[in-house]
């Protein structure tokens, strides 16, 4: 096959055309019509130079034309041969090819279930890494490829992987979910870091917010509290102050009780002392210790010892303030006309409490 070789006897083709006479011509031509200016006037001459001009270019293209076509015949010739003697060729290349990409695929194939072993293998499962996330059609599609150089790539992307899935898990955020499934559809870190972080940003916020609220009402508790123990304090004082109030009338009151008890007593002493059994009492006397009497109403004599059932008198005494008003009387001396007067009737047994006052009076006046 290699003593095979194609021998093609070819002579150059020469055209001769008078090429720099023409350029030369149509150079003077066409110097004439440069900084023509056409109106009105002229206007019909305008389109015939045109006309003119296409006309000569339109010749010279066709003679072009003819020239090509002339010379185009031998190569088309040789064309058709060389064509022919291929297809001879690609007869026997093609069975061979065929095996040789059949032979070919299956390498790739074999090196295809390489690969995902090895990535299985390293992968250990793991459900952050994918084997199409790496994978390079250069691995299969060009056989020259090293598996080390396959190796090294798929270590790579799954260290790589795991070390970005560990760092979104150690910021140990309520998020962490979210920002992984943001890091597996974009493959960038910074987004499920911006995830993490605005969530944090918020929830520091909501806990600033729930803190202040925690301390309002804290405080609001804590005023309310000091307005209770407040009003309670202020309660017991006045409980307290009542108290003391009710048992300093109490003790006013039995103090009072105690000095009338003690005057009482005292002035009944006095009167005890004052008093004598009467004596009969002479006509001719006009004047005695009653003083009211009239000398011909002598008093009875006075019995101690009554033989007959007696009920003392329990008819209220007027008190000697509602009487007369008496000049130059003191309370003192009022309270003790009183106690005389009242000791005198139930002595004499009399129902003239205003007649016992004044020889109350006048026994108060002897005893000073």
């Amino acid at each position: 096959m290699n003593d095979l070789n194609v021998v093609v006897k070819q002579q150059a083709a020469v055209i001769s055309a008078n090429f720099e006479e023409i350029k030369s011509a149509l150079t003077v031509e066409m110097d004439q019509y440069k900084g023509i200016v056409y109106d009105n006037s002229n206007i019909v001459s305008a389109r015939n130079d045109v006309a003119t001009l296409r006309k000569v270019a339109k010749a010279l293209d066709t003679k072009r034309k003819e020239v090509k076509k002339a010379h185009m015949i031998p190569y088309e010739e040789f064309d058709k041969q060389a064509k022919e003697l291929i297809e001879i060729i690609n007869g026997a290349v093609e069975p061979i090819d065929k095996q040789i990409k059949e032979y070919e695929e299956e390498k790739r194939q074999e090196r295809k279930i390489a690969i995902q072993n090895y990535f299985n293998d390293k992968a250990e499962g793991n459900e952050y890494v994918c084997l199409d996330e790496c994978w390079d059609p250069k691995w299969i599609s060009n056989i020259g490829t090293s598996m080390k150089s396959i190796r090294t790539a798929i270590d790579t992307y799954i260290e790589g992987r795991l070390k970005d899935i560990e760092a979104i898990q150690a910021f140990g955020s309520d998020v962490t979910d979210k920002a992984i499934e943001k890091y597996l559809k974009t493959k960038q870190l910074y987004d499920a870091i911006n995830i993490i972080q605005e969530h944090e940003r918020m929830k520091a916020e909501i806990i600033r917010q729930e803190e202040e609220r925690r301390k309002k009402d804290e405080e609001r508790k804590h005023q309310e509290e000091l307005e209770r123990v407040r009003r309670e304090e202020a309660e017991r004082v006045r409980k307290e102050e009542l108290e003391r109030k009710r048992i300093a009338e109490e003790a006013a009151a039995k103090a009072r009780e105690e000095e009338r008890q003690r005057i009482a007593e005292e002035q009944t002493q006095k009167v005890n002392a004052a008093i004598v059994e009467p004596e009969p009492i002479v006509q001719n006397d006009p004047v005695n210790f009653l003083g009211e009497l009239e000398p011909q109403d002598p008093l009875p004599p006075v019995v101690d010892d009554i033989p007959f059932d007696f009920e003392p008198q329990t008819k209220e005494l007027e008190p000697l303030s509602e009487l007369e008003p008496l000049e130059d009387i003191t309370v003192k001396e009022d309270r003790e006309i009183s106690a005389i007067a009242e000791i005198l009737t139930n002595h004499f047994m009399s129902d003239d409490y205003s007649y016992m006052c004044d020889i109350a009076m006048e026994i108060l006046e002897a005893i000073k």
